[in-house]
């Protein structure tokens, strides 16, 4: 069996190892969300949810308007995500010399935007002293959607838009199958039509067109302002009335804006034949659907406790068909929950073994469905563990789980989904009327949604086979695509004022942090963070790095399965909490979250799970787990992520990859070595964060529940600084047919312990915007990334984009030119001013939850960072200056960078050849 499917099948056989001991405190407890709301609808329409939440130090604003993709005329799919990206082009009305996209980049707001079926919504992040700001721009979107755009805008979008499609059918297949799927659910019905739009629809678009279809639906009667920010809520509607103005108007629209999505036709039963889809994917993939009722039908609750039933069935399902053998079917699956207004869907998604076992999984996922709708779901073993009590106890873990969830969301209310719920049900309180759905729907075991709504006659299916011919046909490049110089940056640069910098990006107070070193050499450290009722416990152990003489690669992941089934996973779901593990190169990780009024159960759970680490299932696992890997090894996505990693950390464990011939040689008492060895507290830090002081009586709770964890005797191996590359390495990995070349460009960067990260991280920020200016501009892309991929002993710069094939070698040499020229010249003033302001905006918003606080803690254990890394890091940015940009990216490995590029070979190939760049080429297995 799979890791990650036996981690689904271990998560339900969670619920079974609960019931062996009656633990009256294991209950879920919370206190109230201290927050308040307000709700007003203007005269125009115009509807305004306010969340009061004085505990934050940021400000959110969501305008969600009631048109999506839904809303597409037929033959002009994708013109509301069209819409969306003209918008960011439109010129505010005061100001026609900048766009909407610049003014919301100068005061330094996070901001993005997204088409759903249902609705288009843009939101902002910023500081509180800059809402009317904010506020000043969406009212300016909302009056003139596209002042100021031009056919040129359109044309560089349309081109984009393309981009975007072709790289997300290729690089992210799993969004166009659902897309698929959603065509065969609902046939004949606006959801069913691509809502991203095809080439053709997309090339179609006019700016007519655009401008028709926003002044229609970019109206106040059409729109919901969802804002939280710390100020009192009657002053932010104050404020709502003076910015948009005419906007909320003193009389009602003439011509209400009606909902047009209609409800979906009967299901037919020609519409339930299995469609068979050919694509170009790694593996074999099943889909399998239910329609179930849409947002109005005020059901959520109930269809998301379907929907986990359904994986907790199908899983059981999947360990029965073996029958007591290593046959395997699956390699993963996951269950979904796709609402919308006019129906949902309920969907299960299987990546296959062998495609000629598409029939028999279809099957066992209706079968599945069928033992919820006979309520016996948990026939397939839980029932007999658990009793006739089984259904209920998952209800109550389905229940506790979600109003957990609930509490978090309240860090970051998703003014998305608040403006959906009041379209829905005309309540504006999405908070409160969440928490009180969940309880009200879930008192009792809901079978009767699954007995309605999840028949086997009723469901869906789709299977996609690999076919790595199956692309559209190349297009080329737009022959607008400039020699990648840009117009200039017409967004102003901030003010070069330190002071102002540092108070955007804002201390995070984390060097407060309590610290202590328990007798067993654990190292705790305990922060508060806010006032919500939420905590969150991460165990980071610093392992020996994967890969070398003394941990070969895959034997942790192979240790920590075999390990799986303790009781803290139980117990973390008796209280609605979560427990998840992951793996780094030379760490691990185990992160408990759930209210704080059960931080003592979320201890206790870790501590567990740090003191049982034994091998469980060696002799079940093995087998399964050598064959996953053989199949990774043929993944064309796995074999380019190796490559990549072989030719940047040549020689080193860094570089190394798990195979199966490797695996193959693993034994029982390498996992019970590493498994002793390695989990060990000398080696690891707890981090505490939640709303609770670092008192007395929490320090003892810990030392009681760690105290007794036994210290190691085997010291951590010391690991070497990987070697730079020898010299610029391009690998070239064969995808036949591509009509898209992704291209990657890693840099070699120092260690986070040592390297100057405010600098690093300016000119990874310059890079990022010059380079997608030109990218965009030239409307061969729809934009590049950079990150940064950080290891204890050494680090790399990452840009990726995905460009027209017969532009892939001229976007290689732009990217490289523009890294070389940061080494070889200081930065102009302004462009480092508004660099430090972009890097101080970034920083801002990373640490203001119990998540965000708890995250920054354990990077630090795991990168050996001191402790004020994070609260140096503000007076840091604001003294960047040039040189400083300059020194840094010096310190990147110019000359020696490892470019991969993912595309058709035939024509790559030649075209790289051609520009100077020596190839080697990688085939699936990567070689």
């Amino acid at each position: 069996m799979t890791r990650r499917l036996r981690a689904a099948v271990l998560a339900s056989v969670a619920v079974v190892s609960i019931s062996c001991a009656a633990r009256p405190r294991y209950v879920r407890k919370g206190d109230p969300i201290p927050y308040k709301g307000s709700f007003a609808t203007f005269p125009s329409g115009l509807q305004v949810v306010v969340y009061e939440v004085p505990q934050v130090d940021r400000f959110s604003v969501t305008v969600s308007y009631g048109a999506g993709s839904a809303e597409d005329p037929s033959g002009k799919e994708g013109l509301a995500h069209a819409v969306e990206h003209l918008s960011y082009r439109a010129r505010p009305y005061w100001s026609r010399d900048a766009r909407i996209e610049d003014k919301l980049a100068e005061p330094g707001f996070v901001f993005d935007a997204a088409t759903y079926p249902d609705s288009t919504d843009y939101w902002v992040v910023g500081r509180p002293r800059d809402l009317r700001r904010a506020l000043a721009l969406e009212a300016a979107r909302l009056r003139e959607p596209l002042g100021g755009v031009t056919e040129d805008d359109l044309a560089t979008e349309r081109d984009v838009l393309v981009s975007e499609y072709r790289e997300r059918s290729e690089t992210d297949p799993r969004r166009t199958q659902l897309a698929w799927l959603q065509a065969a659910a609902f046939r004949d019905h606006p959801y069913g039509r691509p809502s991203a739009g095809t080439p053709a629809s997309i090339r179609g678009l006019t700016l007519e067109d655009a401008r028709r279809w926003a002044s229609r639906l970019y109206r106040p009667e059409n729109a919901i302002l969802v804002i939280t920010s710390p100020r009192k809520a009657s002053d932010v509607l104050g404020l709502v009335a003076q910015v948009f103005g005419d906007a909320i108007g003193d009389r009602a629209p003439a011509v209400p804006v009606a909902r047009r999505v209609p409800a979906p036709p009967p299901i037919r039963a020609e519409d339930l034949a299995p469609v068979t889809r050919l694509a170009p994917v790694a593996r074999p993939v099943v889909w399998v659907a239910w329609r179930v009722p849409g947002d109005g039908a005020q059901q959520h609750a109930r269809a998301e406790y379907t929907a986990l039933a359904l994986h907790v069935a199908f899983a059981g399902k999947l360990v029965l068909s073996a029958r007591g053998t290593l046959e395997e079917l699956v390699d993963d699956f996951d269950v979904q929950l796709v609402p919308l207004a006019a129906a949902g869907l309920i969907v299960l998604r299987a990546e296959l073994v062998r495609a000629e076992d598409a029939e028999r999984v279809i099957d066992l996922a209706k079968s599945a469905a069928f033992e919820l709708r006979a309520q016996d779901e948990f026939r397939t073993g839980s029932r007999r563990a658990l009793g006739n009590d089984s259904r209920l106890l998952i209800t109550t873990i389905v229940r506790d789980t979600l109003l957990v969830d609930g509490y978090r969301a309240v860090e970051r209310v998703d003014g998305s989904t608040a403006a959906r719920h009041l379209r829905a049900t005309g309540d504006a309180d999405y908070l409160a009327a969440h928490q009180h759905e969940i309880v009200e729907q879930l008192k009792d075991v809901p079978t009767d949604y699954a007995a309605e709504h999840l028949r086997r006659e009723q469901a869906f299916s789709l299977v996609v086979l690999p076919d790595p011919t199956a692309v559209p046909p190349v297009e080329p490049a737009p022959d607008r695509v400039a020699e990648h110089d840009p117009a200039p940056d017409d967004a102003a640069a901030p003010g070069a004022d330190a002071d102002a910098v540092r108070a955007t990006a804002g201390a995070p107070g984390l060097v407060a942090a309590a610290r202590r070193v328990l007798p067993n050499g654990l190292t705790v450290l305990v922060a508060r963070r806010g006032a919500f009722p939420l905590a969150e416990v991460r165990l980071v152990v610093r392992t020996t790095a994967e890969g070398g003489a003394a941990v070969p690669a895959g034997l942790p992941v192979l240790a920590l399965e075999a390990s799986s089934g303790g009781f803290a996973w139980g117990d973390l779901a008796r209280i609605g909490a979560s427990g998840t593990t992951s793996l780094g190169r030379e760490s691990l990780t185990f992160v408990a979250r759930g209210t704080s009024a059960n931080l003592d159960v979320l201890l206790e759970s870790t501590a567990e799970w740090a003191r049982d680490q034994r091998d469980r299932w060696f002799d079940q696992i093995s087998d399964g787990y050598e064959r996953w890997v053989g199949r990774r090894e043929a993944d064309l996505d796995v074999a380019a992520r190796r490559a990549l990693e072989r030719a940047l950390y040549p020689g080193h464990p860094y570089g190394a990859a798990p195979t199966a011939e490797g695996v193959h040689r693993l034994r029982s008492g390498d996992v019970s070595r590493w498994l002793s060895a390695e989990i060990r507290p000398e080696r690891a830090t707890l981090v505490v964060v939640s709303d609770q002081e670092p008192s007395p009586e929490l320090w003892a709770a810990i030392e009681d529940h760690f105290g007794g964890w036994s210290r190691g005797d085997r010291p951590r191996a010391a690991l070497e600084a990987p070697p730079l590359p020898a010299a610029r390495h391009v690998v070239l990995v064969d995808r036949p047919g591509a009509t898209q070349a992704v291209v990657v460009a890693a840099l070699r960067a120092p260690p986070a312990a040592g390297r100057d990260a405010a600098a690093t991280n300016a000119l990874a920020a310059w890079l990022a915007r010059r380079l997608d200016r030109i990218l965009r501009e030239g409307g061969v892309s729809s934009g590049l990334s950079i990150r940064i991929d950080d290891h204890e002993r050494g680090a790399a710069l990452i840009a990726r984009t995905a460009v027209a094939p017969d532009v892939a070698a001229r976007t290689i040499r732009t990217i490289l030119d523009a890294a070389r020229a940061l080494a070889d010249a200081p930065l102009s003033p302004a462009d480092a001013a508004r660099a430090r302001f972009q890097v101080a905006r970034a920083f801002a918003f990373r640490f203001d939850t119990v998540d965000g606080a708890a995250t920054a803690l354990a990077t630090a254990a795991v990168l050996d960072l001191p402790s004020d890394h994070w609260d140096a890091q503000p007076a840091s940015i604001a003294t960047l200056s040039p040189e400083r940009i300059q020194e840094a990216a010096a310190a990147l490995g110019i000359g020696r960078e490892v470019i991969l590029v993912v595309g058709d070979a035939a024509s790559l190939r030649p075209q790289l050849e051609a520009a100077g760049f020596a190839v080697e080429c990688v085939n699936s297995r990567g070689r």
